[in-house]
């Protein structure tokens, strides 16, 4: 099973123009908001104290999400691609059981979105610490789980 998820993995990474369009999929709209929604926002949410910072932590929220999603989906394609050229039934034929050929491509989609959602995060966090001073507290982080 570990080589199946190292496999999926490494299928996925190889292909590095696909690994930056998915991670640019969730950054555009980190750009549309910098560039278009920003300031709009911002000046909406005057009366709110650190309207930037809330609104970055609140971006940044759903930016993340959009990034984990996306690139779960992109991961599994690889599981569309295996049954499209008759792999996935090879994998049938070996010890591994159906129920941990299923897994094996879940685990392997979660750890690329887990990947893809550090990467977008420290992208982010850099950006917002330079430019709003946003400081991203390790606390907040580890009670809210």
């Amino acid at each position: 099973m570990a080589a199946l998820i190292y496999r999926n993995l490494k299928l996925y990474f190889r292909n590095r123009m696909g690994a930056m369009m998915s991670l640019l999929g969730a950054l555009i709209a980190f750009f549309i908001y910098i560039g278009f929604l920003k300031e709009n926002l911002v000046q909406e949410w005057q009366r709110v104290a650190n309207a930037n910072q809330v609104l970055d932590a609140w971006m940044m929220g759903g930016i993340l999400t959009i990034a984990g999603v996306t690139t779960a989906f992109g991961a599994l394609g690889q599981l569309v691609s295996d049954r499209e050229g008759n792999r996935y039934q090879d994998f049938q034929m070996t010890a591994l059981k159906q129920w941990q050929l299923a897994i094996s491509y879940f685990i392997s989609a979660f750890l690329i979105s887990l990947i893809m959602q550090l990467v977008s995060f420290v992208i982010m966090a850099v950006y917002f610490k330079v430019t709003d001073n946003l400081t991203i507290n390790g606390k907040i982080v580890v009670n809210s789980c």
